[in-house]
């Protein structure tokens, strides 16, 4: 069940000394080298890894591919099921986004996945429950990936924020064996326990959330017709 393609990647940095935070959407459809493999979408990356049996499996060639698209060192790597998320939200009793317009979107029909249906959220302070927090992280029938990137990163924020509401330190063990089974990762619960009370304790002014921009990106067109995305000045992207 964990052969499968990473939908939405992000890249966190961490200042502890300057107790600041940086977050980068890395879109899904970035056009990379993967060693073994050749070249594909960064989002295959952890498929490919476990599927040619690569040493360390998906999360190693994951960031091996990572760490040379974007030119930067990666200590650790987290993968959460969608399922996961869901979980999460709802034992954390849902969160609140706050949106500066209405959101419209489309979902595949429970009832028929060929089907696609209406889904819609107003402007405002919105409470999402887990299936609407995966809707809201997820689909993008409607919206851009940097949409959809953009609302990713307010959810991490909005699940911090209800975690700070409820005092969540003393149940994070609680958490991490009921949500054992929905992600995977090489940070020990000591790691996860220091980094919970870390976020908890984080100034919103010095976390910093951004996507690779039209200035960094550009489309392409692979030779099989594949519509992706390519990185076109490396320097801008080492600026950022």
């Amino acid at each position: 069940p964990w052969m499968m393609h990473t939908d939405s990647i992000m890249l966190v940095a961490i200042d502890h000394d300057a107790e600041q935070v940086g977050v980068l959407s890395v879109p899904r459809d970035l056009w990379v080298d993967i060693p073994g493999w050749g070249a594909d979408r960064i989002n295959s990356a952890y498929f490919v890894g476990d599927y040619i049996k690569y040493k360390g499996g998906g999360p190693a060639l994951a960031e091996v591919v990572a760490e040379k698209a974007l030119g930067v060192p990666i200590d650790h790597v987290v993968l959460i099921k969608m399922d996961g998320l869901a979980q999460l939200v709802d034992a954390l009793g849902g969160i609140k986004v706050k949106l500066d317009c209405p959101l419209y979107e489309q979902t595949p029909d429970p009832q028929n996945p060929n089907k696609m249906q209406n889904w819609s959220l107003p402007a405002g302070e919105v409470t999402l429950n887990g299936a609407d927090a995966r809707k809201f992280a997820t689909y993008r029938y409607l919206t851009t990936d940097f949409g959809r990137a953009q609302r990713q990163q307010q959810l991490i924020w909005a699940i911090r924020n209800r975690a700070q509401s409820l005092d969540i330190l003393p149940k994070i063990p609680q958490l991490w064996t009921a949500l054992s089974g929905a992600f995977k990762t090489d940070l020990g619960p000591l790691d996860v326990l220091r980094l919970a009370r870390f976020g908890l304790s984080l100034d919103p002014a010095k976390v910093t959330g951004a996507s690779l921009a039209p200035d960094v990106i550009q489309p392409y067109t692979t030779k099989g017709g594949a519509a992706v995305l390519v990185i076109k000045d490396k320097a801008s992207l080492n600026r950022r």
